[in-house]
C-alpha cells in the first residue's frame, strides 16, 4: 500500500511543465544537441514542454539497483515490504494455530521414540474460531 501511495505522489507531482515564451517554437532534436538543433519544428499548439522531477523517487537520479536507494526507497521497499511479509506470516501462523500443532506433533514424535507407553498421545489442539463457527450453508 505504501509503495502504491509513493507511485501516486510521484505521478501527480513528478512532472513539471513550463510554457514557452511568445515567439518560441519547440522542435524534436537528437539527444545532447540542444544548441545547434535543426530538428522538425512542432506546430504552435504545443506551447509547453514537460520534464521529470525527483519527487519520492525510489532510486537516486541516474542510478538503479539496491545500493542506490533513496530514503523513500529504503522506507517503502525495504521496511514496509519486509515488515509486511513478517506480519503476513505471523497472521497465517496465528490463524492455523501453528504453535499448538507443532507442540502436539513434537509430543507425538517424542512419545513414539521413548517407547515407554504403547499408546500415542492425542494432539492437544483446540479448534480455531473459524472451525467452531456455524456452517456457511444451512440445510433446512
Amino acid at each position: 500500500m505504501a509503495d502504491l501511495a509513493r507511485h501516486l505522489v510521484n505521478d501527480a507531482w513528478g512532472t513539471a511543465c513550463t510554457s514557452t515564451d511568445s515567439g518560441d517554437t519547440l522542435a524534436i532534436c537528437k539527444a545532447g544537441q540542444t544548441e545547434s538543433c535543426n530538428g522538425v519544428p512542432l506546430p504552435s499548439k504545443y506551447d509547453k514542454y514537460c520534464y521529470s522531477r525527483n519527487v519520492a523517487n525510489e532510486f537516486l537520479p541516474g542510478y538503479e539497483g539496491f545500493p542506490h536507494l533513496t530514503v523513500y526507497g529504503w522506507v517503502f521497499t525495504i521496511f514496509c515490504t519486509y515488515s509486511g511479509f513478517i506480519l503476513l506470516f505471523i497472521g497465517i501462523f496465528w490463524l492455523i494455530n501453528f504453535p499448538a500443532k507443532m507442540r502436539a506433533q513434537w509430543r507425538t514424535l517424542r512419545a513414539g521414540r521413548s517407547r515407554t507407553s504403547a499408546r500415542a498421545i492425542e494432539p492437544e489442539v483446540e479448534p480455531s474460531a473459524q472451525a467452531r463457527s456455524r456452517p456457511l450453508v444451512e440445510r433446512g
